[in-house]
């Protein structure tokens, strides 16, 4: 069996532009790549805070991306936003053992299906929970109950982001703005 290579070809400013792999690539491969080990080809992929670059002495090196404060802020922004997100859309389990999905669409479908019931004199609703999973015959006070523990679940999260929010834009340096975590 072949051992495996790994090349990486780089542009005319010395800036990656492919990564090559003997088992895939085979002889379409360009010349002008550079054998590299598996550790390094492998740390080009995953560390990114920087640039890779070839250097004249064929050695290649990360060099560091220098971002303005506002640039480290639009990228923690973006970075808490996502994990909010994340956490409303995993869901939360309730008081009555029912996992709730608590997004403002899936509340507002819960609160519809509780109003037409109330309408319609039923005292009784099945409801899906966010693994999909069907209860039935959930009497109509704990309906209320799980979207009032669905809501405030929600404002709980909302309120976590709005204050991370807040103290990324407080911060006055970029050491400041990465110690902000979603937790």
């Amino acid at each position: 069996m072949n051992e495996i290579k790994f090349f990486i070809s780089f542009d005319e400013n010395s800036q990656i532009i492919g990564r090559f792999r003997s088992d895939i690539h085979g002889d379409k491969i360009p010349d002008f790549a550079v054998e590299v080990d598996e550790e390094l080809f492998n740390k080009t992929i995953v560390e990114t805070d920087g640039e890779w670059k070839l250097g004249f002495d064929k050695k290649i090196t990360k060099h560091s991306i220098m971002l303005s404060l506002d640039q480290v802020k639009t990228s923690k922004f973006w970075e808490i936003s996502a994990a909010f997100t994340e956490t409303v859309a995993n869901g939360f389990m309730s008081s009555l053992n029912i996992k709730l999905d608590c997004s403002i669409n899936a509340v507002q479908n819960l609160k519809s299906l509780y109003d037409f019931a109330v309408l319609m004199g039923d005292t009784k609703l099945a409801v899906v929970d966010k693994d999909g999973i069907e209860h039935q015959n959930i009497d109509l006070a704990d309906i209320h109950k799980l979207l009032k523990e669905a809501i405030t679940h929600y404002r709980a999260l909302d309120e976590t982001k709005q204050g991370l929010i807040a103290a990324i834009n407080a911060a006055t340096t970029p050491e400041a703005v990465a110690a902000v975590k979603w937790s």
